[in-house]
Parts: C-alpha cells; sequence; structure tokens
C-alpha cells in the first residue's frame, strides 16, 4: 500500500559480491545437516540473526549496484534517444525488479524499512499525475492531481502551495509524491519510472508500447501526437530524477545494514536481543507471505479482475516480481543468497533451517515441503508469464486454468506463513509483530 515519502542523501557503497543462479534444487536439497548436540541454542540462535544482517546487506547492495545500471541507461536514453535505448533501459528496469524484489521480506518487521519503502515501491499509481493518459483513465476517487500532467504543466498547486515545475526539481518531487493526501499521487520509486518507460498498458498482447520519441527533443511525441520539445525534456528530467533518487536511496538502505558501520540498524539488530531479532525475521516473512503476497497482490487481484491490481501493471512484469519476492522468504529461511547470471552465492552457516532441525526435525520437515511447494507454483506463474501468459491474463474473467494456478499460489503461501507461525512458537518468541525500536543510533 501506497504510503507518503521518506527521503535522504545519496551514499556511495562497496561492490557486492553476491550473484549466482539459485534454482530450484537449492530449496529442494535438505540443509547440510542438524546441528550437533554440542552446539549452543542461544550461539545458534545468535548466529541466525547476524547471517539475517549480512543477507539484507547482500540483497540492498546488489539492488543498489543494478539501480546504478538502470540510472546509467536511462541517462543514455535520455542524453540521445532512440529505440534501441529505450530497450536497453527497460532491460535494465526488468533486471533490476529481480534484485528489488528479494529484499521485499525485510520490509515487514523492520520500521527502517517500512518507513523508507514508501517512495521506492509505491504503487498503484495514479499515472495521470505524470504524463498523458487516454479518456477512458480510472483515478483514484477524489484525486485533484489525477490529470495534472507533470510533463505537460509548468507548475502544480497542491494544499495550496503552487510550485513552479520548469524545470522540477528533487524537493519538488518530494513534496508532490503523496501529495494532497492521495497515497497514489506517485512520482517516484520503481513504478513511477516503470510508466514513463512504457506508459499506459493497453496492449492485449503484451506491456505498454510507450514511442521512444516520447524523449527525443527533435520530433517530440506524446504518444500518437506530435508534442513541443518541452515536453520530452521535461519527461526526460522527470526520468532522471526518479533514477538518481531510486540509486541514492537504495545506497543509503545498503549502508543501514552494513557490518562495518557501528551506527547500522542492522548492527544494533544483530546484536542485540536475540529474539527480537529472530520474531522480526519471522514477522517479515509470515507478513510478506501470507498478507502481502497471497492477499494484496494475488488474492485481490483475482476477485478484483482488474489489470490496475497488479503491481507492474506498466511493464507486464508481475510474474517476475511475485516469484523474487517469494525466492526472498526462501532467502532468509535457507540462509542463502544468489541471482540469475552470477558468481559468489553466500550460504550461512547457520539458518532458521538449520534452527528447526535441530529444534523440531518434523516441522522442519513440514516447512521443507512448504517452501518446495510454494517454489513449484510461484515458478510455474513465473513460467507462464514469461511466455505470455503474464499475470492481467491470468487473472481475467473466464480463465478457469489462470484462476486455479492463482488460487493453487495463494494456498501454498498461506500455508507457508501457518509453518513459519509454528516455528516461531516452537522457538517461544511470544507476540511477534514487533514494535519499532528506538534505537541510540542508525546511520542516515
Amino acid at each position: 500500500m501506497v504510503r507518503r515519502t521518506l527521503m535522504a542523501a545519496a551514499l556511495v557503497i562497496s561492490i557486492a559480491a553476491v550473484i549466482g543462479h539459485y534454482a530450484r534444487n537449492h530449496l529442494e536439497a535438505r540443509f547440510a545437516a542438524a546441528a550437533p548436540e554440542t552446539v549452543d541454542p542461544a550461539a545458534q540462535m545468535r548466529a541466525v540473526v547476524r547471517s539475517y544482517r549480512h543477507l539484507a546487506h547482500l540483497s540492498y547492495e546488489t539492488a543498489y549496484h543494478s539501480a546504478g545500471r538502470l540510472r546509467r541507461h536511462i541517462q543514455a536514453l535520455t542524453a540521445q534517444p532512440s529505440a534501441q535505448r529505450l530497450a536497453a533501459a527497460r532491460h535494465a528496469w526488468r533486471d533490476a525488479r529481480v534484485d528489488y524484489a528479494q529484499t521485499e521480506v525485510f520490509r515487514f518487521g523492520n520500521w527502517i524499512v517500512d518507513d523508507w519503502e514508501t517512495s521506492i515501491n509505491a504503487w498503484p499509481v495514479d499515472e495521470g499525475v505524470l504524463d498523458y493518459v487516454t479518456a477512458d483513465y480510472a483515478a483514484s476517487p477524489g484525486n485533484p492531481l489525477a490529470r495534472h500532467n507533470l510533463v505537460s504543466a509548468a507548475s502544480v498547486t497542491i494544499d495550496g502551495i503552487t510550485l513552479h515545475t520548469d524545470p522540477v526539481s528533487w524537493p519538488q518531487l518530494k513534496f508532490i509524491h503523496g501529495g494532497s493526501d492521495v497515497e497514489a499521487n506517485v512520482v517516484l520509486g520503481y513504478h513511477a519510472i516503470e510508466f514513463l518507460l512504457w506508459g499506459q498498458d493497453h496492449n492485449p498482447n503484451g506491456p505498454g508500447q510507450r514511442p521512444w520519441t516520447d524523449f527525443d527533443g527533435a520530433a517530440c511525441t506524446s504518444g500518437p501526437h506530435a508534442a513541443p520539445a518541452a515536453h520530452c525534456r521535461r519527461r526526460g528530467r522527470l526520468l532522471g530524477l526518479m533514477a538518481e533518487h531510486l540509486y541514492s536511496e537504495l545506497g543509503r538502505m545498503t549502508l543501514n545494514w552494513a557490518g562495518n558501520n557501528p551506527g547500522s540498524y542492522g548492527l544494533h539488530l544483530a546484536e542485540g536481543d536475540v529474539k527480537e531479532g529472530l520474531r522480526r525475521m519471522l514477522f517479515g516473512m509470515i507478513r510478506l507471505a501470507g498478507d502481502e503476497l497471497a492477499g494484496e497482490r494475488m488474492q485481490v487481484a483475482l476477485l478484483s479482475h482488474a489489470p490496475e491490481e497488479e503491481q507492474d501493471c506498466f511493464s507486464d512484469d508481475t510474474h517476475q516480481s511475485l516469484y523474487f519476492n517469494a525466492r526472498g522468504i526462501a532467502n532468509i529461511y535457507f540462509g542463502r543468497y544468489a541471482r540469475p547470471g552470477g558468481v559468489s552465492p553466500y550460504a550461512a552457516a547457520s539458518s532458521l533451517a538449520t534452527l528447526a532441525e535441530s529444534l523440531d526435525p518434523e516441522l522442519a520437515a513440514t516447512l521443507l515441503t512448504r517452501f518446495d511447494s510454494v517454489e513449484t507454483v510461484m515458478a510455474e506463474i513465473r513460467r507462464q508469464g514469461q511466455q505470455g501468459a503474464t499475470f492481467d491474463r491470468l487473472i481475467e474473467p473466464g480463465n478457469t486454468a489462470g484462476h486455479a494456478l492463482m488460487t493453487e499460489g495463494i494456498a501454498a503461501l498461506q500455508a507457508l506463513g501457518v509453518a513459519l507461525e509454528s516455528l516461531a512458537v516452537r522457538l517461544e518468541l511470544g507476540p511477534i509483530n514487533p514494535q519499532a525500536p528506538q534505537f541510540d543510533r542508525v546511520s542516515s
């Protein structure tokens, strides 16, 4: 659900060494072995929480670097627009989403991420705030900015305050984001960038079809119509500012999980109350699996049959995000991190999986089965999407097979959430819905 923005300055982060193929057999293979009887349970739990911090740092660092590649492709597109450069920027956006999707498991349970995420992954988007839309565009009811179009307008008035937006600036975008108390006024983050790269999706056989000439000042267009050169200039500037924001904010979040930063949130979590750390781990996994993925992102869309309810609706890439969201949950449980096409996968010696095996082998076996079920169905949703049966088609009225697949995915995710709740009970963690800790020092 979209919330108001929270932003800070850019920081340069060290290069990640995390990338590698993480195929299904990683999930199916049993974790190395049960912890020996001589292992101190408290020490084992501490090691699990420390590996959680490390996984968060690796995940955000990878997302930071892919956001940097996206930024470079956007810079190339706006400097010298062409069909090839627009295609390259779109490809970079898709790659960046693979990395970011695996970080969403850290959002729930960690207040520092949940507060920050509002300007990174906000959706749904009232796209008429940003650019041209068709006459049948359905905006949020009561949104005064629903058809404002920052690309064509040189100013905007929000809550009685008029901003002159030619040229638009970063502070202005921060003010506009979520403005007029309408959460769908999204002008920052992955989905605002997605809209400017693809445009509205009215294509029954694929994603949005924004032409590259929408960025070409020499022969500017707004869709099928000729437009003033100023519109292409503003559109390019908006896209560039969004890319800079994404890159800098992911850098900041990476530092917040660094192990060599004494003031980092992650270090406080890793070295603080160990049961509090485990609560945050499990709450994030349970909330993402059983509520956010199964409910907000899949069941709501299935019941409404509304393409607007799919998260990556302009690019038709929702099948990818759903799959890698689920992968993020598995990353935490198995203590592993890797991504397709890379090297040097990370595997923790102690994980929730090894902890469950040493504590309750029967429950560990159930969890392994639940993870396998989720992997199987989410991989099938992804496979169908890659072959053209994208999320919006799966939820179409009358698509019996698509509905059955979605329903199976929802049930598998909910069952996984229930099994993870059982692990929290077995660990004697008490209520696992965490409150925001007021650490003395957190990097900013």
